[in-house]
């Protein structure tokens, strides 16, 4: 294909984008209301945008309106915002063009420079009474992959792994640069907050003490808030993107929707989720412009649908997952959809007690087993409840209206109850996992943490090494006898 050919080819698909975008996005009302949560722009005109790479020096902004809009000199400028901006800059617009009711603007990327454009967002605007007027959600850049020149095949795996043998933090901290090659499969990246500069300015020390409902912080979150903080993560994430040449998965931040693991400041959820997404947008570009199949996951805990008022105690502590998803899902499609995937962890409700198919045995075991039965939180017993809500509802399906990749990146079950209990709740969440056909890989925490100790015992190991071995049929047998079930359809789903 020649290039003037693959340039109109991509010019098309931008094109198809946008008139999809905007055939579902007429109701100019519900598009003011969800615009005002996160950026002040002019909805009236209903404008529907995109912004795609034509090659790797090009890059190319559509808009489409129902109407042409308003202008004092017929003329709409496209402008330049830095990923933590939400007004007009100060700068001068980047580029302009006629006053159309599909305006079209293409301009350099200026890759590899110190002017490059691959982490900013764009928005068209224009002139109304002398005041320079936003027409759109500014847009990113949604196909990085075609930068990518450090692109290799994903590595084939076994549907199960073990943290610290698949699976490891990575702390983001300029002092410390763990070597990629030392990475494996799946990398979690977290802050611990050493680096300042690299935390969030509502998440350093200096915020803290102004906290109103101070808490224990494990993690914090990563700073996409200013020019230093989006400069270090940048390099940081495009050192691992160019160089990890085994890992194929990525995971932003630990339990995200918990603020003890992705700590600020209590502010509202909708600040925090707005932060959160501007740092999940430099890793996600920085790690697809360097290897394109890589997959890049957000990753929520196992509290689904608990709808926390504002009044709790916890309200400010975690938002529930499926609010989370819904928020974030929304956000990032309004600002330019992109291929995020979904990590999970779906421990036994308490984390405590393993024999889940008993719940006599456990303190307040009846109500443990209600906020499964009700959906309230997820375990590998109901797993089915995220992967239908990932797979049924249209606005968690990915650009290419597929099912986006699923992970169970941790997953600990505790020996408290002995070795038997431990080896067939192994099992039994191994099968939810493998049967499910969304879900690409189970990994196991293997640690004692003092009152939560998931190292595996005898049996339960046993169980790991076989489980989806060549005679894993006699110990899923086994599994059901244990639990005292047929089939594993009357415990897990």
């Amino acid at each position: 294909m020649t290039q003037k050919l693959r340039r109109i080819t991509s010019i098309l698909a931008l094109m198809t984008i946008v008139l999809t975008f905007l055939s579902g996005s007429m109701d100019v009302e519900a598009k003011k209301k969800k615009a005002t949560k996160t950026v002040a722009y002019d909805a009236t005109y209903a404008s529907a945008a995109a912004c795609q790479l034509i090659d790797g020096n090009t890059v190319a902004f559509t808009a489409v309106f129902p109407a042409a809009p308003p202008s004092d000199d017929g003329i709409l400028y496209l402008y330049q915002l830095a990923t933590y901006e939400y007004a007009i800059p100060a700068t001068a617009p980047i580029a302009q063009v006629a006053n159309s009711q599909q305006p079209y603007f293409t301009f350099a990327l200026n890759h590899k420079t110190a002017n490059s454009r691959l982490y900013s967002k764009f928005v068209v605007a224009t002139k109304v009474n002398g005041v320079m007027t936003m027409l759109s959600q500014p847009q990113y850049i949604t196909n990085p992959e075609i930068l990518a020149t450090h692109t290799h095949a994903r590595k084939a795996h076994s549907k199960k792994g073990l943290q610290g043998v698949d699976f490891m933090n990575v702390l983001m901290n300029q002092q410390t640069q763990i070597l990629a090659s030392r990475l494996p499969r799946v990398a979690q990246i977290v802050n611990n907050g050493a680096d300042q500069l690299m935390t969030n300015p509502y998440s350093r020390v200096s915020a803290i003490p102004a906290d109103p409902h101070p808490n224990a912080a494990s993690f914090y979150m990563l700073n996409a808030a200013d020019a230093q903080g989006v400069s270090l993560l940048i390099n940081k994430m495009e050192y691992y993107g160019s160089t990890a040449g085994v890992t194929d998965d990525w995971i932003i931040g630990n339990e995200v929707n918990v603020r003890q693991w992705n700590y600020m400041i209590f502010i509202s959820w909708d600040e925090y989720i707005r932060q959160y997404e501007q740092v999940f947008r430099i890793c996600y570009t920085a790690i697809k412009s360097n290897n394109a199949n890589a997959e890049v996951f957000i990753c929520l805990d196992q509290n689904w649908d608990r709808n926390r008022p504002a009044s709790h105690k916890e309200y400010y502590e975690y938002i529930d997952g499926k609010d989370f998803l819904d928020k974030f899902a929304a956000d990032i499609a309004a600002t330019g959809n992109i291929s995020w995937g979904l990590a999970q962890h779906p421990y036994t409700v308490p984390l405590t007690y393993a024999k889940f198919w008993d719940m006599s045995g456990c303190p307040d075991g009846g109500y443990m087993a209600g906020m499964i039965n009700n959906n309230k939180m997820v375990s590998f017993q109901n797993l089915s409840t995220i992967t239908n809500y990932m797979s049924t509802n249209p606005a968690m399906l990915s650009p290419a209206g597929t099912v986006r990749p699923i992970l169970l990146s941790e997953v600990g079950i505790s020996n408290a109850q002995g070795d038997q209990v431990q080896a067939a709740a192994l099992c039994a969440s191994y099968v939810a996992a493998v049967n499910n056909p969304y879900v690409e890989q189970i990994i196991y925490l293997n640690a004692n943490h003092g009152n939560f100790d998931t190292t595996l015992l005898p049996a339960a190991q046993d169980m790991f090494n076989n489980m989806d071995g060549a005679n894993a049929q006699a110990y899923w047998n086994q599994a059901l006898q244990i639990m005292g079930v047929s089939s594993f359809s009357q415990v897990v789903h």
